[in-house]
């Protein structure tokens, strides 16, 4: 992860940033309005099995999304302007790593970041340091979750 673009380009991307979701992570891709994933799959974390993400959280992608790009939690690799990966914290501390999948209409798809994985610890130390910045009890609880379920000190 680079330094984070600034404040007034992280803005302008979070107006545009939006969500779409795909079968390729989700063990039941039906019970979110997808089709059925008919490919081989390899080491895809699935949203629904691994971080218990159902239907009904569909409804606060949107603000995850939008609270992680403002936090900073996207990527150096920059298609047109979008970044390529960007990440957001679930309020139920999940960290979430969303891929572009049109960089023209800025959409992502998503899946969650497992615990083991490297990445997780630099979203985790970018976002406290934002969270410190920007103490809402709605990001404040996030951020504790997600020191919980990652096993993070500060």
């Amino acid at each position: 992860m680079s330094p984070a673009p600034s404040e007034g380009q992280l803005a302008q991307l979070a107006k545009k940033a939006s969500y779409q979701g795909s079968p390729k992570h989700k063990g039941n891709p039906p019970q979110f309005g997808l089709p059925l994933y008919n490919q081989p799959r390899s080491d895809e974390t699935l949203c629904d099995k691994h971080a218990g993400f159902g239907p009904s959280d569909l409804q606060y992608v949107r603000s995850w999304l939008e609270r992680g790009i403002k936090a900073g939690l996207v990527g150096d690799s920059w298609e047109s302007e979008a970044p390529r990966v960007l990440w957001a914290v679930g309020d139920n501390g999940w960290i979430f790593e969303g891929r572009i999948t049109n960089s023209t209409q800025f959409q992502y798809h998503g899946y969650p970041v497992l615990p083991d994985k490297p990445i997780a610890r630099m979203v985790y130390d970018r976002f406290r340091d934002w969270v410190e910045r920007h103490p809402k009890k709605r990001n404040q609880d996030a951020l504790a979750k997600c020191e919980g379920l990652y096993g993070f000190k500060k």
